[in-house]
């Protein structure tokens, strides 16, 4: 165990590992009683660990008879955490070592394979993280390129647009201009025929009953009629009347 933990503990990558001795009987007749046990209490703590190591130090063959039972293969096989050995020499062959997760030959080269897996995720990690830097510098220069199109763009845009802006103002100031004049036009014509005009030109107004007379036959003798001037009025009797146009 002292060599396992030295071995993890100096590794070159500089990696932390987090390490718990829950001691078991290696060699005898109560090996599967202990290791079970030792395997129970590391099934409560599940949350605590990634991988549980099973190792022993060096020892006659004969020693690991304890590790070929089907109670303590059954546990490795099925534990919820990968399950390394190294609990015999390379020679040896143990019935765990056939159902773990990996099976290594000392207890030095289980520290060695846990190294490797870290080395492992150390490239993947490098790996993401170079991906992440590249798509995002990535992404930040085309978004710069496109800020670049748009900020090039923009005084074209807004020319174009105050063009548009222009031609609409003088269309528009065209239109006014058309209707005050037509509006004018027709407020002089309406002046010019006003009464008031009509008069003035020497025209006069005939009422009878402060109504318009436009025919003679409307009036009668003895009718009394005004006749409005551009300037006063005149009061008259009807003593005769003609409907023949002169």
């Amino acid at each position: 165990y002292g060599d396992f933990c030295h071995q993890l503990q100096n590794n070159p990558g500089g990696f932390y590992f987090h390490t718990e001795l829950f001691p078991a009987l290696m060699q005898g007749e109560r090996v599967e009683e202990s290791v079970l046990a030792a395997l129970d209490k590391i099934n409560s703590r599940l949350d605590n660990f990634d991988v549980v190591v099973i190792i022993r130090g060096g020892g006659a063959t004969s020693d690991l008879s304890g590790f070929d039972t089907y109670l303590l293969a059954a546990a490795c096989a099925q534990f919820p955490l990968p399950v390394i050995t190294g609990i015999g020499h390379e020679r040896d062959d143990t019935v765990i070592d056939s159902v773990a997760h990996t099976r290594v030959k000392t207890p030095t080269a289980a520290a060695e394979f846990l190294i490797d897996c870290m080395n492992d995720a150390a490239d993947e990690l490098d790996l993401l993280a170079t991906r992440l830097y590249d798509g995002a510098r990535n992404l930040l220069m085309q978004e710069h390129q496109r800020l670049v199109s748009c900020k090039n763009r923009i005084p074209s845009a807004a020319y174009s647009c105050i063009s548009d802006a222009k031609l609409i103002l003088l269309t528009v100031r065209k239109d006014i201009v058309q209707a005050v004049t037509s509006s004018l036009f027709r407020q002089q014509r309406l002046m010019d025929a006003s009464p008031e005009k009509q008069l003035a030109r020497g025209y006069s107004i005939t009422l009878k009953n402060g109504k318009a007379v436009k025919n003679t036959s409307l009036l009668n003798e003895g009718d009394e009629i005004i006749t409005r001037l551009y300037h006063g009025e005149v009061i008259s009797v009807v003593t005769n009347k003609s409907s023949k146009n002169k």
